[in-house]
């Protein structure tokens, strides 16, 4: 199935896109976002949080605010747009509870090694491979 080609009246559009344009002019700033995500909202209003915080007000109450009449939000990302950074996540190093890789390499070296030499508490001795068909 082929597309056609839509045909535009070059004058008639023309003058729409001109007319786009002047109303772009009159109603936005220069880099001015009008659509955007919650975190674009609360970049706009900034200052106003930031000015609510200075006052003592917590990031968890203007999030509780914002819910009520606007949307949800949670505390940290309202803190995180604030100070202007991301907060980093503190964690404690866990022990592994598995050995290393190399750990667990050179154990099964050793192992391998000492049966292979009879030191093995099995009830069979191993025995080198044979050739396919032979036993």
């Amino acid at each position: 199935m082929v597309k056609e080609s839509k045909i535009f009246d070059i004058t008639e559009y023309a003058k729409k896109a001109r007319e786009a344009l002047n109303r772009l002019e009159k109603t936005q700033q220069p880099g001015q976002l009008i659509n955007g995500g919650k975190s674009d909202v609360v970049r706009h209003i900034k200052e106003d949080i930031k000015a609510l915080m200075d006052k003592g007000y917590t990031a968890q109450q203007v999030a509780d605010a914002l819910k009520t009449d606007v949307f949800s939000i949670l505390p940290k990302s309202i803190t995180e747009i604030v100070r202007g950074k991301k907060l980093a996540a503190v964690k404690n190093p866990r022990a592994s509870k598995t050995p290393a890789t190399t750990q667990i390499t050179a154990q099964l070296a050793r192992s391998v090694t000492s049966a292979q030499q009879g030191n093995t508490n099995s009830t069979f001795k191993i025995k080198p491979d044979t050739a396919d068909g032979e036993l």
